[in-house]
């Protein structure tokens, strides 16, 4: 490889690291168009929460955002709203908190309407130490329900449900309305473990021809320890907000989806088919959006980086979805609905709250790990291979970093071969630059007879020019397939490895200490193997960009790559005395 060459793929990355980081994207990336409507950007932090809804009669679900997400965009001299006696009979004067729960959630739910308040994880722990994690912000509610019927419309919120049944697991609320109506709302958690919440609402007495709508206010609750790393350039250069990046909406299903960016229509309808995977709904950029989908819809969720909130029909055709999404002031808000007509089918679902996990999220049989990032599509199997692996892995050795230490070990003896032979390759060429010397001399003037002599001398000799290139090639999927396993599995998160320095394997180094010490392991791998005095420049400015792009690497990764360079270091050592 010339110098050319070796320029161009510096500026390469160099371009790369620059366009990704922060700062960049702050003050040069693209920006969704800021024509806000007039509603969002007179919307203050307290119209961010849900507002307790009032009885009304607005246009029918579905129709527009503010009919089955937010009420208060509506404006008030078109709603007709009355009192909440007006309709509702035998309101109980309790409103305490109902809770049902199993070895593993705890679920916390609102008679004010019957909502989903609290989910707390009995075995995982939270931003504190010794405090269970809890996924729903304190402000925002699940599971809110507003019942349509012709141009009557009933926000359930406005109501308070009584208590009918209640046990460990089972809770049953109704509401009675002055017209003979009754509202019911069943949920049942499994007695014994599982994430899956079984919830149903029915709807008895003189109804019409009802729709059912339930809204997810609010994205999913911050669940980590808050990330404190040492801010000095330029290892801080590209250092993101973890909690922030994964924060998004994904929904799975068959049918059409358009979407609204800023009051503005984007690319029309289109159909999306399961085939299609998973559609993924981000706030990357200040402003907000909307995104609608009408079809037969297998799930809905928000999710972020560990946990996820998933709806679950359990009559999958006819489904109507919307959500809004807004990015403000660093801080990302998500709000979904999905509604039916009751003649078109059951409205019951199952909700799973839980862990990003990929074992138990395959377990429901729903394609639910269409919701996670596991690299690219093609890359997929392999990081899903490599998760089992540091699974089986862990059942023997308690502690994740030594499993990765493990698993770079694996992964060195099973390409010990290959680059064996890309260090004999090397070195056969080494011996023939001499040679190839001569012929450069000798045909000077003449670029095309130099090129075909060389690779005759290369064949004579029984050496391959790119045998050495195979290994490299092997690794870029095995880095690709590993950035999501030990950046993002459930597994690893809050995993330590040694206290008081890496106490969370899926973050980065606060110290960085394993980037530096992964740079200098790369500057004597390659000073072992460099032979061309024109690339005396690369040998000291990739380690260099190499450990600015590791220190935003999680821990994990940086281990393994850190591990798997001395390795190398050692078997060319090795060979070298053979």
């Amino acid at each position: 490889m010339d110098k050319k060459f070796f320029i161009a793929i510096l500026l390469s990355i160099l371009i790369i690291i620059v366009y990704s980081s922060p700062q960049y994207q702050k003050h040069f990336g693209k920006s969704v168009p800021v024509e806000l409507e007039t509603s969002t950007q007179a919307q203050t932090s307290d119209e961010k929460a849900p507002a307790k809804r009032t009885l009304s009669k607005p246009a029918p679900a579905i129709s527009t955002k503010s009919s089955i997400l937010a009420n208060t965009e509506q404006p008030e001299a078109t709603v007709e709203t009355q009192s909440t006696e007006n309709y509702q009979i035998n309101i109980p004067d309790s409103r305490d908190d109902v809770t049902i729960e199993n070895d593993v959630v705890r679920i916390i739910l609102s008679p004010e309407g019957g909502t989903i308040k609290h989910v707390f994880f009995n075995e995982y722990n939270g931003s504190e130490d010794n405090t269970p994690a809890q996924i729903v912000n304190d402000e925002n509610v699940w599971y809110d329900g507003t019942v349509t019927d012709g141009d009557f419309e009933l926000p359930l919120t406005a109501l308070v449900f009584s208590v009918r049944k209640h046990s460990d697991s089972k809770a049953v609320l109704s509401a009675e309305l002055n017209d003979g109506r009754t509202i019911t709302r069943e949920f049942a958690l499994n007695e014994s473990a599982g994430f899956l919440l079984n919830a149903k609402t029915d709807l008895d007495g003189p109804w019409d021809s009802p729709t059912l709508s339930f809204a997810w206010h609010g994205a999913i609750n911050d669940t980590e320890i808050p990330y404190k790393a040492l801010r000095i350039w330029p290892f801080s250069m590209m250092m993101r907000d973890d909690r922030m990046i994964y924060q998004k909406m994904v929904y799975l299903g068959e049918g059409v989806r358009s979407s609204v960016v800023n009051g503005k229509s984007k690319n029309g309808e289109k159909r999306v088919f399961l085939g299609d995977h998973a559609q993924k709904i981000d706030a990357k950029k200040e402003g907000s959006g909307e995104d609608m989908f009408s079809g037969d819809l297998q799930w809905y969720a928000v999710r972020n980086k560990y946990f996820i909130s998933i709806v679950i029909p359990h009559e999958t055709a006819r489904w109507d979805a919307q959500s809004y999404y807004q990015y403000s002031a660093g801080e990302k808000n998500f709000e979904f609905a999905v509604s039916k007509k009751l003649t078109d089918g059951s409205t019951d679902m199952d909700i799973y709250v839980g862990p990003m996990s990929y074992g138990i999220l395959k377990s429901y049989n729903r394609s639910l790990t269409e919701s996670m990032e596991l690299s690219f599509r093609f890359i997929r199997p392999l990081s899903i291979f490599f998760l089992k692996i540091i699974k089986i892995l862990y059942r023997f050795v308690p502690n994740w970093g030594l499993v990765i230490i493990l698993f770079a070990l694996m992964i060195k003896m099973v390409l010990y071969p290959l680059t064996k032979n890309m260090h004999t390759s090397m070195k056969k060429m080494s011996s023939l630059q001499p040679q190839i010397a001569e012929l450069k001399e000798k045909n000077k003037n003449n670029p095309q007879q130099v090129q075909k002599e060389t690779m005759e001398l290369y064949k004579r000799e029984g050496v391959n020019p790119f045998g050495g290139c195979l290994p490299m090639l092997l690794q870029m999927p095995v880095f690709f397939a590993l950035y999501p396993v030990v950046g993002r599995a459930f597994e690893l998160r809050q995993a330590m490895f040694i206290p008081y320095w890496i106490e969370d394997l899926s973050r980065p180094d606060p110290y960085f200490i394993l980037p530096v010490a992964f740079g200098i392991s790369m500057f004597f791998q390659s000073k072992q193997t460099m032979k061309d005095p024109n690339q005396k420049a690369m040998l000291y400015i990739m380690p260099f960009m190499m450990v600015i792009l590791f220190a935003n690497f999680s821990a994990g990764l940086t281990l393994y790559w850190f591990l798997f360079n001395v390795m190398t270091s050692l078997q060319q050592k090795f060979q070298k005395t053979i």
